[in-house]
């Protein structure tokens, strides 16, 4: 589930951020590649934020059987986005190795962006479409209910939300 994948890559998140020398001195003990390398995890460990929601979106929509829509987002991400951006950041700026970071976070963000655009369609689910603000409006009240079910113990993972009394 989306919650479980975000506590453990949130506990990853943290360490890398709070002692990123420590998680790396585990394979180096170079003080220049820590150095370095410290920068670039606490830049990269963002991008599995992003990628511990883009991938439960992608579990949806393939379960749905729309194979072929996640393996756009997947092409979109790699060699679109973050190619792209590596290629930009690395050629025209001073950014070096913490612009492929960046451009690390860029593509799964992209490729998330364009899962949820999907889902918020309604097509992937429903098999109709909503377009335009009936499509955010109706996004808004699933991620919602599903969000409030969620909390107050109302759904049953097997059978569905249980009927209120």
């Amino acid at each position: 589930s989306m919650g479980v994948s975000l506590v453990f890559t949130g506990a990853i998140f943290a360490i890398a951020h709070i002692s990123p020398a420590t998680m790396l001195g585990v394979f180096t003990s170079d003080a220049t590649v820590i150095s370095i390398g410290s920068d670039y995890l606490k830049i990269l460990t963002i991008s599995y934020m992003v990628e511990s929601v883009m991938f439960c979106m992608y579990g949806v929509i393939s379960g749905a059987g729309h194979t072929y829509y996640t393996f756009g987002c997947a092409i979109l991400s790699a060699f679109i986005v973050r190619f792209t951006f590596s290629w930009i950041f690395t050629t025209f700026t001073a950014m070096g190795l913490l612009g492929i970071g960046w451009a690390y976070v860029m593509a799964p963000t992209a490729a998330g962006l364009a899962a949820f655009i999907f889902l918020l369609t309604g097509k992937c689910l429903f098999g109709f479409e909503l377009q335009g603000l009936k499509a955010v409006v109706f996004g808004f009240f699933v991620v919602v209910r599903l969000g409030i079910s969620l909390v107050s113990k109302e759904y049953d993972a097997s059978n569905g939300p249980k009927n209120s009394p």
